[in-house]
């Protein structure tokens, strides 16, 4: 309580704070004033006491009104929290959380009323009554709607779960009808429990039994769409409008499948007596064969017991409802017989048009093995009673017609012209326009009628389509078996395939007619070369020489053939040998030769290119007038006669000779040379032989271009203007220096033989390889004049040799390069009646070989050799013959027939060579021979 202090007389001021002060008092002074201003202090002191009861009450509603709004909150987060708020919860969580939810308002509140004054209390309770109240009312609310919701959910549930068993239970209508009602019974509780009209529930019973149709409609689809249609047929009335469009949405896809897939069926599967599907068959073939179906089966998809099947990618290899065998298809084929057919014939199906095939082969087969004979020559014959006694082993329908009933029906058959096609339009007779009965089975053609007639319409469109497609893309596979028959055929026919024959390609049920009469005229025409072509080699391996036309289209062909056998028994590495030794025996180069070279001219590879020439020159040389008739050989000519050139008269290697005419045939050097060109060309034209001849040693007696003959002479200067040609272009067009090149490197092969009996230029002469005997080199003139003088004899009689000369080749160089004796290209010259002098050439080439050298070594020794080592001599004769024939035949590369021949030759040239006795004077006055010619270059 405010204490208001008075006046208290007694009291005294401290004399510190005492003032002296001299005042002239008045009453105010005196005290009256005081009294009136604590009277005014007395009444303002009342005033603060309601002032602050004020405040306080101002407080007490301020806490108040925060408790309250903390409450309210907490009463928010209680209803509205995303993850425990209780009018967020759904279903039966809401309603079982509604108790828990009220609990919690009531403790909430106290709690935030606990922390309160009396008076703040009251306050609080007062404003969060509504609150409460009001949150109270919305969780009540939320529970009662949640259970609505939740009923409602439940028995939806429950109904979704009957129609799902519904439909897991297609296959069991019983069942699944009975989970339908249980659904519709589930519905009609929940509209008890909800109110709804009889209109409202007769509508949610409907709607939920044409979903429950319409889903087991597609359940069924996945196995069997045409039964999914009868299904949606034999309820259509349970189904809705919206709910039967959304079904045949769904459902014609799978149908157009199934429609067509019966329409092939039913197409292939209904063949009419005289309707097959496999083509090329001879026309006593479907004969035969209409009557074994007629008496075995009415199509080809009926297993035994009469059972249809519907898969023709292999044999049904299963007993048929009721039957007995495995027998299937229109002939009734058991299953092992059929994997025997199917393995021969190469077939890759059970299609209608393979059973057409293998019935016709197996009756084929057959019939040989137990008669003996020919039944396409039998049935064309009327032979039709040994024909149904050789079958009827293998067809019971046929054992049981007498021959009388099998001659009439294979009369009737004969008479009829076979339709003939792809496997699918095999089946029975086309169908009339607008119906459905021979196109579809019964139960698709029932199907059909019932539905309405847009959606059938445009399953018979589908199904047409599909049967096209399954027609055309059966006759690819008919045609692609063919063709690869046919192709076995043709590689049997190249190979030369002596077991196969005329009768075996007509008896192939696969191939037709077309194809048997090809490949017939293709083995006539092989058998024709064939013959012909082993004679040949048999010839060529006897030793003897068989000159083959190659403008002559039938000997080119026999050639041809007969190369093929040559090279084609033999292994690779033996190849070479063979060509070669061919070549020379026929003077022919074959076909498949000539391609060869053309390609092994075209190398980029030095080293390959290089080999690939040296080749091609061995075989022109060989045959040199095939390969100039050939356009093959007229193109590598050119490249040819370069190589010759830089290897024979340059001397480079088959390498370096290649790896020139590479370089000179690249861009770069094409180009540069079609600069310095013109001035090649003048260069080169005033190029003489003088050039050449006065270079040489002036100590020899010719004069500046004194040569044998012109030939020689125009050798010469051909040779030394392309050596001078080629220099000019790597100088970079410098005449000087290209003349003094190439005149130094003429020198190099050119030079002075004697054998013309004076001094004359030849290329590489004879006496600087061969070697002297006893000190002198006459028997090199003495042999040319006589070679030369045997040929005149004998191919020009008459004529007489005056002199001789020679001129280097190609084999001039590789047999010096070899170490043999070097041979040559010999010429004579002779004079005519009217007095002129003319040269001529020697047909082949002229050199001594060892053996003759040795000859003539041997005369020298023969008068050392006494009459008592005659007989020795002749022993070891014999004994050199064999180890020389043994000797050649090992080395020989190449099949038997050349190894003979060359071993022949061997024993041959030893029987020429004089007993081997040599002495010590001998070897002194003659030269080892290998040596002299190992060392020749």
């Amino acid at each position: 309580m405010v204490q208001v202090p008075i006046y208290q007389p007694d009291v005294r001021i401290r004399p510190d704070k005492q003032a002296k002060l001299t005042v002239q008092a008045s009453p105010d002074a005196m005290g009256a004033a005081v009294g009136r201003g604590l009277q005014s202090v007395a009444a303002g002191l009342g005033d603060a006491a309601d002032a602050f009861a004020r405040a306080q009450a101002l407080k007490d509603e301020t806490v108040s009104r925060d408790a309250r709004n903390g409450y309210m909150k907490a009463v928010d987060s209680l209803k509205y929290d995303a993850d425990t708020g209780y009018l967020s919860k759904t279903g039966k969580d809401a309603i079982d959380g509604e108790k828990a939810y009220q609990d919690r308002l009531a403790t909430l509140k106290g709690e935030f009323s606990a922390r309160l004054t009396p008076s703040q209390r009251s306050a609080f309770e007062k404003s969060a009554e509504a609150i409460e109240i009001d949150a109270r009312r919305q969780g009540i609310a939320h529970r009662a709607e949640a259970t609505k919701a939740y009923t409602i959910e439940s028995a939806t549930a429950g109904a979704d779960l009957f129609k799902d068993q519904a439909v897991k239970a297609y296959n069991d209508p019983k069942a699944s009808e009975k989970y339908i009602a249980a659904g519709e019974s589930e519905l009609t509780g929940l509209g008890q429990k909800l109110g709804w009209s009889p209109e409202k529930l007769k509508e949610e019973r409907g709607n939920f039994v044409s979903d429950a149709r319409r889903l087991t409609a597609l359940q069924i689809a996945e196995q069997d769409p045409i039964a999914a249609a009868e299904y949606a047929e034999k309820h259509k009335a349970q189904i809705t409008g919206v709910d039967g469009m959304n079904l045949m949405r769904d459902l014609l896809p799978l149908l157009g499948k199934s429609v067509t897939a019966d329409a092939v069926k039913v197409n292939a599967s209904k063949p009419g007596a005289f309707r097959f599907a496999a083509s090329g068959l001879p026309s006593e073939a479907y004969s035969l064969l209409s009557v074994i179906g007629g008496t075995e089966s009415p199509g080809y998809d009926v297993i035994n017991g009469g059972e249809r099947f519907s898969d023709f990618s292999q044999h049904p290899g299963r007993k048929g409802a009721g039957g007995e065998s495995t027998a299937s298809g229109r002939y009734q084929f058991v299953a092992a017989t059929w994997r025997r057919m199917a393995a021969s014939l190469g077939l890759p199906d059970f299609s209608p048009a393979s059973q057409d095939r293998a019935a016709w082969a197996l009756a084929l087969q057959d019939y040989k093995s137990r008669t003996g004979r020919d039944l396409g020559a039998d049935l064309k014959a009327g032979e039709y009673g040994k024909v149904r006694a050789g079958l009827s082993a293998t067809w019971e329908g046929v054992h049981k017609l007498s021959d009388e009933e099998f001659g009439k029906r294979m009369a009737a058959a004969s008479g009829v012209k076979p339709v003939i096609g792809a496997v699918m339009s095999a089946g029975g007779p086309a169908a009339p326009a607008g119906s459905d009965a021979d196109r579809y089975s019964e139960r698709v053609a029932s199907l059909l009628a019932t539905m309405p007639s847009n959606y059938a319409q445009r399953l018979r469109d589908v199904s047409a389509d599909g049967l096209k497609s399954a027609i055309a893309s059966e006759a690819a596979a008919i045609s692609a078996r063919q063709t690869q028959v046919s192709d076995n055929y043709k590689l049997r026919i190249a190979t030369d395939d002596g077991t196969l024959s005329k009768q075996e390609i007509l008896d192939d049920a696969v191939i037709d007619n077309g194809d048997k009469a090809a490949l017939i005229n293709s083995l006539n025409e092989r058998q024709a070369v064939t013959g012909p072509a082993k004679a040949l080699l048999a010839e060529m391996g006897s030793g003897g020489q068989v000159a083959i036309n190659g403008y002559d289209a039938d000997q080119r062909k026999i050639g041809d053939a007969a190369y093929k056998m040559a090279v084609g028994s033999v292994a690779p590495e033996q190849r070479v040998a063979v060509q070669q030794a061919f070549v020379a025996s026929t003077g022919f180069i074959p076909t498949q030769l000539m391609a060869a070279m053309r390609q092994g001219a075209g190398l980029q590879s030095a080293a390959q290119l290089g080999q690939a020439l040296g080749a091609i020159d061995g075989i022109q040389r060989a045959a040199p007038q095939s390969f100039a008739g050939s356009e093959g050989g007229r193109d590598i000519q050119p490249k040819l006669d370069l190589f010759r050139h830089y290897t024979n008269d340059l001397g480079l290697s088959p390498s370096e000779a290649a790896g020139r005419i590479l370089e000179a045939e690249s861009p770069e050097n094409k180009k540069a040379r079609s600069v310095l060109e013109p001035d090649a060309r003048v260069f080169v034209k005033n190029l003489t032989v003088a050039d050449v001849t006065d270079s040489f040693d002036t100590a020899f007696t010719f004069e500046p271009g004194a040569v044998a003959a012109p030939v020689v002479s125009n050798a010469l200067l051909a040779e030394y203007r392309s050596v001078a040609e080629e220099k000019f272009y790597s100088t970079g067009g410098n005449a000087d220096a290209a003349k003094a090149l190439a005149l130094a490197e003429m020198k190099r092969t050119w030079g002075v033989s004697r054998i013309s009996g004076e001094a004359q230029m030849t290329r590489l002469p004879p006496e600087n390889v061969y070697p002297a005997i006893a000190g002198k080199q006459d028997y090199l003139r003495e042999d040319a004049l006589s070679t030369a003088r045997g040929y005149v004899a004998e191919a020009h009689p008459g004529r007489e040799v005056t002199n001789v000369f020679t001129l280097a080749d190609r084999d001039t160089v590789a047999d010096m390069q070899a170490g043999r004796p070097p041979r040559y290209r010999l010429f004579y010259t002779y004079t005519t009646q009217d007095g002129y002098q003319l040269a001529d050439e020697v047909v082949g080439s002229w050199g001594i070989d060892k053996e003759t050298l040795k000859a003539i070594q041997g005369k020298a020794r023969a008068s050392f050799l006494s009459e008592s080592n005659k007989a020795v001599a002749a022993e070891q004769r014999r004994s050199d013959e064999n180890a020389a024939a043994e000797r050649a035949m090992t080395e020989t590369v190449g099949p038997d027939w050349m190894k003979a021949k060359a071993g022949e030759a061997a024993r041959e040239r030893m029987r020429q060579q004089p007993e081997p006795r040599p002495e010590k004077r001998l070897q002194e006055l003659t030269p080892d021979l290998e040596t002299s010619f190992g060392s020749a270059l």
